[in-house]
């Protein structure tokens, strides 16, 4: 009974020590990542990428970073953040905007009290545009926000036939039964100006849905060292569910199809087009030029150009037989870097899918809480420093020392049979 009753004890305290280090560690990881971590990330772009519809009237600020830009009908917003102080903002464009035609209709920034931060407002006959700058304490940076209303006065307009075929493909996928593919996404990473490759970067992707809401889609980096390293997503009438992604604390995992999809980027590009008809960049895409005939492989195609909200060029291969979406290719920068990225896919539409092909098995054969705790300890081992790796460890020995004395325990049924054992007699 004694025996039955330390081994409980070791149990309890070993559980107890391996959560209690992995929501210290998460706490510890939170607090002390670089709070401008999140805004140098692979999706922000320098201000080379500044909309064509700003950078003709609006100069960008110095070392101004982009986060993200739109344009929606007649207006165009860009949000960004800089470093420097808002004083600094507010002479440079207190300048620059009077220089390029632009009058205030407010002769002063409007102070946004408790906040802090402050608008400007300026007009240019039929153009309107507002600056608002707010500080960000926590990155020691100030984001910027700008809005200009009458953008569609200044972009050029879409070529008809090269919006009719991006339609039609668009609705292709949205309306088709059932779909495959396998892809690839080739990333070459050089020096600016230069043309030194630095390093690559390759995802094997995998496609597998059944409409309305059947999915799997599957992402693999070139060179991964076992089963566990690969992200994916699934969701069926039960809901959606992620494998090895991360989501902020206040997303719902039955969100997970919407959230990850829309901050993937290129490689899930045929997922988005398969679930939802404006989660993708090309329901974005502007300034499409005249559709040309090249082929990829022996297949005839359309070449789409047109530029996307963040100003990317991008580059489509659009199947002229089946209207399916073969090749695409863009190019843009981080920091000193040149990336230039070409996805390709084989696909096909309305085939039979296996229920096989549909299963979420993220790893395989292998059961998925096994994976889990895989994946746990091999991120103590490359995460936790080396008295955290000590102090799980000791939680995991006293965990399977608990467990040994309790099997061995000749009362073994009745401890199985109850949540607290009788510590008595």
């Amino acid at each position: 009974m004694l025996r039955r009753c330390v081994g409980f004890v070791l149990l309890i305290l070993g559980v107890a020590i391996v959560i209690g280090m992995s929501v210290f560690f998460e706490q510890e990881y939170r607090e002390n990542m670089e709070p401008c971590e999140s805004i140098g990330c692979p999706l922000i772009l320098p201000e080379e990428s500044y909309p064509h519809s700003l950078k003709e009237l609006v100069p960008p600020y110095p070392h101004l970073r982009q986060i993200h830009s739109n344009t929606v009908s007649n207006q165009t917003t860009l949000m960004a953040f800089s470093k420097d102080s808002i004083m600094d903002i507010l002479t440079f464009y207190k300048e620059q905007l009077p220089l390029k035609g632009w009058v205030p209709t407010k002769t002063e920034p409007i102070e946004l009290g408790e906040e802090g931060g402050e608008w400007l407002f300026y007009e240019k006959g039929t153009l309107k545009i507002d600056i608002h700058i707010l500080p960000i304490e926590s990155a020691g940076a100030q984001s910027l926000m700008f809005t200009l209303t009458g953008a569609d006065q200044i972009i050029q307009p879409d070529n008809p036939e090269a919006r009719e075929i991006l339609t039609k493909m668009q609705q292709r996928y949205l309306n088709c039964k059932s779909y495959r593919d396998t892809g690839k996404v080739e990333s070459y990473f050089h020096s600016d100006g230069q043309g030194k490759r630095v390093f690559d970067r390759i995802l094997h992707l995998k496609t597998a849905f059944v409409h309305p809401d059947r999915l799997r889609f599957e992402m693999r980096e070139d060179g991964a060292q076992s089963l566990f390293e690969g992200w994916t997503i699934h969701s069926d009438a039960s809901g959606a569910r992620g494998w090895d992604l991360v989501l902020d604390d206040d997303v719902d995992e039955s969100e997970y199809v919407e959230v990850l999809f829309s901050g993937c980027g290129n490689e899930s590009l045929i997922p988005q087009l398969l679930v939802d008809d404006d989660l993708h960049f090309l329901a974005f895409l502007t300034e499409l030029e005249p559709p040309k005939e090249e082929s990829v492989g022996n297949i005839l195609c359309y070449r789409i150009s047109g530029m996307g909200d963040s100003g990317r060029k991008h580059h489509l291969w659009i199947a002229k037989e089946n209207l399916l979406l073969l090749r695409h290719e863009t190019e843009y920068e981080m920091g000193n870097l040149v990336c230039s990225e070409v996805t390709t896919w084989s696909g096909e539409m309305d085939v039979p899918i296996s229920d096989k092909e549909l299963a979420f098995r993220p790893v395989g054969m292998i059961p998925i809480f096994v994976a889990r705790v895989v994946l746990y300890f091999k991120r103590v081992v490359r995460d936790y420093s080396a008295v955290s790796r000590l102090i799980t460890l000791s939680g995991c020995i006293l965990f399977l020392a608990g467990l040994a004395l309790s099997r061995r325990s000749n009362d073994r049924k009745a401890f199985l049979g109850k949540y607290s054992p009788d510590c008595e007699s």
